[in-house]
């Protein structure tokens, strides 16, 4: 979470901030160690909306997401993880990528499957009605280890999402 709310700290409206900060998640100030997914995908959809107002709200979700890999990319952790990244190569830092969204969010289940050369599908299992930032997030930790192929929703199943990477969205 520290990084979605530095991605946005100084930059959404005050009307934002204080809806971010109703749903329990101070812009300012110490964190949780974890915040409940409903009240994670609320700040989500808030922020998105406030900082990208001229896009739809899969674009707006995908371009915060994409500021809250920056700001990982910017610590000194995040140089460290797509350092190695870089050269454990494309597949293998795409799969653990993919499955390292686990981490942040026990409740999801992912799969990354070899679709063919160069060509992949990541599913995540509920994208808790925000599947643009579930995007952003795959295609910005791949952009920061060197994958440049195009990524994409490719379906959408429930609360389930399949992401194509290396076709043509």
């Amino acid at each position: 979470m520290g990084e979605l709310v530095a991605a946005g700290r100084g930059k959404l409206s005050d009307a934002a901030r204080a809806r971010v900060v109703e749903l329990g998640i101070p812009i300012d100030g110490a964190l949780a160690d974890t915040y409940p997914a409903a009240a994670w995908a609320a700040c989500v959809q808030l922020m998105a909306a406030d900082l990208f107002p001229a896009h739809d709200a899969i674009e707006a979700q995908r371009r915060l997401a994409q500021l809250r890999i920056d700001e990982f990319a910017a610590r000194w952790r995040g140089r460290i993880v797509f350092a190695l990244s870089r050269l454990a190569g494309r597949e293998r830092s795409l799969a653990r990528f993919v499955h390292g969204l686990r981490a942040a969010a026990p409740y999801l289940d992912t799969r990354f499957t070899v679709v063919g050369p160069r060509r992949y599908e990541a599913w995540v299992s509920d994208v808790t009605g925000v599947p643009g930032f579930f995007w952003g997030m795959i295609e910005g930790g791949a952009r920061h280890f060197g994958v440049t192929e195009p990524i994409a929703i490719a379906a959408q199943d429930g609360d389930a999402c399949t992401y194509a990477i290396g076709t043509n969205p």
